[in-house]
């Protein structure tokens, strides 16, 4: 199947996304399964209502995350049974609990963004900046 989406390969050409073959350099291959569209846009509005799509360069690899906070721990929950992988943390404010689920792995980051393209706003942003940084030959 093609796809739609390109990123920079070793030797700099662009190189289609597949599953477990982003960037081109030989990672393991991502955990995220394939979602049927109605999880995929139920992941999609979650994404969009209580979740961020960033890109940090403090860590040592830097990179792209995707979290969801909420008070919540069902919509927590959702999002690491639909997604099967990434993290889930706590803290305590005003006497409640804030859950975050947060996914890192920028493997499993850009196969949860393909599956959740078409109904996340915050993902085509995601992808605009990606493609803004491509170098086209």
């Amino acid at each position: 199947m093609a796809s739609y989406l390109y990123y920079p390969g070793k030797e700099g050409r662009l190189v289609p996304f597949e599953k477990g073959n982003i960037l081109g350099y030989g990672r393991l291959p991502s955990r995220i399964p394939n979602r049927a569209p109605e999880q995929a846009a139920y992941l999609g509005g979650l994404i969009d209502g209580d979740g961020s799509i960033w890109h940090s360069r403090r860590s040592q690899r830097g990179g792209w995350y995707i979290s969801v906070g909420n008070n919540d721990p069902e919509l927590i929950s959702a999002c690491l049974r639909f997604s099967q992988a990434g993290s889930v943390g706590a803290t305590i404010k005003r006497d409640k609990v804030h859950m975050i689920w947060m996914l890192g792995r920028q493997e499993e980051v850009l196969d949860f963004v393909h599956q959740i393209l078409p109904y996340s706003a915050k993902a085509h942003d995601l992808i605009r900046r990606l493609e803004s940084d491509i170098p086209r030959p």
